[in-house]
């Protein structure tokens, strides 16, 4: 690393970084390095800046993959509990992002700001799959309900969240285990390995 490249340089360097190393099946490795980042861009941004926000993303995947890998490699009770249990941390992550969302966006915003909204509907939408994959949730479901209201009152004025359907008709059954009904939320590789300008 040149100290004087671009701090989004180093960022994206980084994530190659751990695209190269899930594709040569160090799963367990990069992501460890991602929870490094994570950390630092929530120490040094905040949880809804771009940059932690792309590596909660990415953190969630990497969870979810290896979820899967544990499954994938023996159907062992020790196994499974293992995969629920990087299924749970991929949950709680999306819960924690749209808390700080809904915060950030219910104190103070401009109305033009789409990031916001348009980054909470697609954690929603990732806490969603992440539960079924889980089989239910992991705290109480009054905590959900609570989180539920308060971002319908904070991003009910947008079109696209107006089609959104809330918690209380979400179901689990028929799921878990790793079953979700739709495949979103994995680490699913990389199309561009570019990093400069990103």
């Amino acid at each position: 690393m040149q100290r004087s490249w671009p701090a989004q340089v180093v960022l994206n360097l980084a994530y190659r970084l751990i695209y190269a190393g899930c594709l040569a099946d160090n799963i367990k490795e990069s992501t460890r390095f991602c929870e490094d980042i994570v950390y630092n861009a929530r120490r040094t941004h905040g949880v809804c800046a771009s940059d932690a926000l792309e590596s909660y993303g990415l953190l969630t995947r990497l969870y979810t993959s290896m979820a899967h890998l544990c499954k994938a490699k023996t159907s062992s009770e020790k196994a499974d509990a293992f995969g629920a249990g990087y299924f749970k941390k991929a949950l709680l992550i999306h819960e924690e992002v749209l808390y700080q969302l809904a915060d950030e966006f219910g104190a103070e915003h401009d109305a033009d700001d789409e990031r916001v909204p348009t980054a909470g509907l697609r954690h929603f939408r990732l806490l969603k799959l992440a539960y079924q994959r889980l089989g239910g949730w992991p705290k109480p479901y009054k905590v959900y309900e609570q989180l539920n209201g308060r971002l319908f009152r904070v991003f009910g004025i947008y079109k696209e969240w107006r089609r959104v359907q809330g918690m209380e008709t979400w179901s689990a059954k028929d799921f878990g285990r790793g079953k979700a009904e739709a495949e979103d939320g994995a680490f699913e590789g990389v199309d561009n390995w570019g990093f400069a300008n990103e």
